[in-house]
């Protein structure tokens, strides 16, 4: 029997990392996809490095993830070529890891970009995290450095560039929308009441 896989998606900053770490406590495997780019981009180095010049090679010879994030980051068409590389492959880890897995254990996978990325598709249920705006924003503060004028841009280039939104018209899997503007306990009682397994 295959595992049951549950995806967390949400908009930056709605608190994505928490939510997964609840379920993650509860026993659930994690598949962490962003920990999946930085494999890919390592397997990826070569196809990186032709794409986006020398300048991006770090001088251990790894990618310096710093140069090309300044590389990509506010250019669309730069990110899209980004993208083509390092998402195939990424998809592939997933869908290795979540078919691998083992039917007792439920598996969490969490990404901003689920639905881009067409992982949606290997989750059985998606929980979309929400919370205001005003807390995003503080919460992004608390994170990042540069001030509201930074936050806002990424937030901004987030959700104009990758249209992370839930896209449920060209989606059968469930999706859950899930409020994250409280305590930890009160995230957790939203779950329970989704009646997920372990939870």
């Amino acid at each position: 029997m295959a595992a049951l896989v549950i995806g967390v998606a949400g908009g930056y900053c709605a608190g994505k990392s928490t939510l997964a770490r609840i379920l993650i406590d509860a026993g659930y495997r994690e598949i962490d996809v962003d920990a999946l780019g930085h494999r890919a981009l390592s397997q990826c180095r070569d196809q990186v490095v032709a794409e986006f010049g020398s300048e991006v090679a770090g001088a251990d010879g790894s990618v310096d993830r710093r140069a090309l994030g300044e590389r990509v980051f506010g250019d669309a068409d730069a990110r899209r070529r980004l993208e083509s590389i390092l998402h195939p492959r990424m998809v592939q880890m997933a869908r290795e890891l979540t078919s691998g897995a083992d039917g007792d254990d439920p598996v969490v996978m969490h990404a901003a970009l689920l639905f881009p990325m067409g992982l949606d598709r290997l989750c059985d249920r998606v929980l979309w995290v929400r919370a205001p705006l005003w807390l995003r924003v503080r919460r992004g503060l608390q994170r990042e450095q540069g001030g509201v004028a930074r936050v806002l841009r990424i937030m901004r280039i987030l959700w104009a560039q990758r249209k992370l939104g839930v896209q449920p018209l060209r989606n059968s899997v469930d999706i859950h929308i899930v409020e994250n503007r409280g305590t930890t306990e009160q995230l957790r009682q939203q779950l329970r009441r989704l009646n997920l397994p372990r939870i």
